[in-house]
């Protein structure tokens, strides 16, 4: 769990994005892509976070992670503890 988390990517590690083929590293701020809060789940690459682009929620494919708005990210981040089960429930 992070608090203003700092963004890595790699594509080495990562799924590729695009034709990105760099290392990034974005600082916490607004344009970072993971938004205030980061909560990491047990398979790499997927998370609970909040998005500086509210219009992507629920409208983005996604390689695992469950994008939020900043209220609702921030009010996941303060609810939960680390080592607390998670289930995602597919709706249709």
């Amino acid at each position: 769990m992070a608090y203003n988390p700092i963004y890595y990517y790699d594509p080495d590690k990562n799924f590729v994005q695009g034709g990105n083929n760099e290392k990034l590293r974005l600082p916490p701020g607004p344009n970072n892509p993971v938004g205030s809060v980061y909560i990491a789940l047990t398979k790499p690459t997927y998370g609970l976070h909040g998005t500086p682009d509210p219009s992507k929620i629920d409208k983005n494919a996604s390689h695992g992670c469950v994008r939020q708005s900043v209220t609702v990210a921030r009010w996941t981040y303060d609810f939960a503890t680390i080592g607390m089960p998670v289930k995602v429930i597919a709706r249709s």
